[in-house]
């Protein structure tokens, strides 16, 4: 979820499945000067935040534009979005 330009993260528990993409999202952001908070987060915060997206080791970062009918912020991926994903593509291009 990001939150005026915040990415916030659940924190690493049992909830959570642990993975290389969680922690090179975290990695990515820190080396880049994004602001990332691991944090309990609360349904009522992801329905009004400016851009969620999901990672995972096969699909990189995607972006949701839409949840339970709604728009998430513009309802196109937002910066912090773009960012992250050409974070992701430049990283992988390096292996």
């Amino acid at each position: 979820m990001v939150t005026d330009g915040v990415i916030q993260c659940p924190p690493m528990d049992n909830l959570i499945l642990g993975g290389i993409t969680y922690q090179l999202m975290q990695d990515l952001a820190h080396a880049n000067n994004m602001a990332v908070e691991a944090r309990k987060i609360r349904r009522r915060e992801v329905l009004v935040a400016d851009e969620l997206w999901m990672m995972s080791s096969t699909k990189d970062v995607i972006p949701i534009t839409k949840l339970d009918g709604k728009l998430v912020g513009s309802g196109k991926p937002g910066a912090v979005f773009k960012k992250m994903s050409a974070l992701f593509q430049e990283y992988k291009a390096k292996l």
